[in-house]
């Protein structure tokens, strides 16, 4: 798991990647992962409670243009013990809070916070690691996500029954301290020029480019990248936040059973991570034609949901474990090893700030708006916005289709 080459430093940055990006989703899903309990015991709406991930999901988005802007001029390292630091205190300081209003206050900086660090740790890894260094990084860390949801879907109902769910709130933040003091001891010395950066001299085909990041945009073809991207935000989250919800719902399930069953989610994204990886190193070759593919999964198992779901509670999760599992798929695509291909143009970071903009966009308009939809029009429509939103994800992928093909020929013969 966390060896990606045989030189040891190499190695142990890497792991140092790993570990921090595991951290951050546990001080950030740990409020989605009690939310079916806090509905309860805060007495709040689904959309009050929808509100306090929104805003998240918004500062979020916004702090993704700022570091992903900021990663491509100052250390990277050090944005990211600095969004450590502030996600962990926030966390520390949520369950004293009383009231959606505050919440939602305490919840956007700590959106703020945990978007420093993607961008300025793809710029680490696109310096640091070359090849296939990069492309195993990239799957593995995107493993660390599925990896840290299954952790805090397994520790949410555990602390809920034996405590309270304020309690998993003072566990993962405890955590996040002791990673941001590991993180501020070591990697400042892994990141440094003498010779962890695997960097070549310049020649005259790994000289940077110089391209204004507008022109840059258009003439690769990422608006339909950038929609498509909100379309896999907004059924990644709104699928896992809302599943523990239909639940209950369908099923008339205790929340921490809910909570629990939904486990099965990350444990088949960890699976669909690696066969996404192998499916576009063996046949597609190309991020957006194999992102197409995984909406195309997506889209049939969100059918099958209507006539399906409400037979079993393994068939709901099974059904939304697939289509969610392709969804992460695509956000390894798109998210995760896309932005590399930007390197010679010296934007890694800021467009994997811009792409991730893009995810939790889709991610906030999910959040709060299938809890308003549940609200008002029952849990059918939520599906069915499911459905529009992987076949507009398919749509869009094949209008980028042609000119990210003809970039990614380019790049590769530069």
């Amino acid at each position: 798991m966390f060896s990606i080459s045989q030189d040891k430093r190499t190695n142990r940055l890497y792991m140092f990647c790993w570990i921090a990006y595991f951290t951050s989703y546990l001080l950030r899903y740990d409020y989605t992962a009690c939310l079916s309990e806090i509905l309860v015991q805060e007495s709040l709406t689904e959309s009050q409670a929808g509100l306090v991930t929104t805003a998240l999901f918004i500062t979020y988005a916004l702090g993704q243009l700022f570091s992903g802007v900021l990663g491509d001029r100052i250390k990277p390292d050090k944005i990211i013990l600095s969004g450590l630091a502030v996600s962990s205190l926030t966390n520390l300081v949520f369950p004293f809070v009383q009231g959606y209003i505050w919440m939602t206050v305490l919840w956007a900086i700590n959106g703020f916070a945990q978007a420093m660090l993607w961008p300025p740790m793809v710029r680490i890894m696109a310096e640091c690691f070359r090849g296939e260094e990069y492309r195993k990084a990239a799957v593995n860390i995107s493993v660390a996500c599925a990896a840290s949801t299954i952790g805090i879907y397994l520790l949410a109902p555990l602390c809920i029954q034996l405590v309270s769910w304020e309690a998993l709130f003072f566990l993962v933040s405890a955590i996040g301290v002791c990673i941001t003091i590991l993180w501020g001891s070591v990697v400042p010395r892994l990141t440094m020029d003498d010779g962890a950066r695997k960097e070549e001299k310049p020649t005259a085909t790994n000289e940077i480019h110089s391209v204004r990041l507008g022109k840059l945009i258009l003439e690769v073809g990422l608006i339909p990248v950038f929609l498509a991207i909100v379309a896999q935000g907004v059924i990644r989250d709104g699928v896992s936040s809302w599943t523990p919800q239909l639940l209950s719902e369908y099923f008339s399930l205790e929340i921490s059973d809910s909570i629990l069953l939904t486990v099965t989610l990350p444990v088949l994204t960890v699976i669909a991570l690696k066969v996404s990886a192998w499916l576009n190193k063996r046949f597609f070759k190309n991020q957006v034609k194999c992102s197409m593919f995984l909406f195309g999964i997506a889209l049939v198992s969100f059918v099958a949901l209507i006539p399906l779901g409400g037979l079993h509670p393994v068939i709901m999760v099974g059904l939304a474990g697939i289509s969610v599992s392709a969804i992460h798929g695509v956000n390894l695509m798109l998210i995760s090893e896309l932005p590399a291909y930007f390197r010679g143009y010296g934007k890694v970071s800021t467009i994997s700030g811009v792409l991730n903009t893009c995810t939790y966009i889709g991610s906030a308009t999910s959040t709060y708006g299938f809890g308003w939809l549940m609200e008002h029009y029952g849990s059918n429509t939520m599906v069915v916005a499911w459905i529009l939103s992987a076949a507009a994800g398919v749509v869009l992928a094949l209008l980028s289709l042609r000119k990210w093909t003809s970039f990614m020929k380019k790049a590769k013969s530069e």
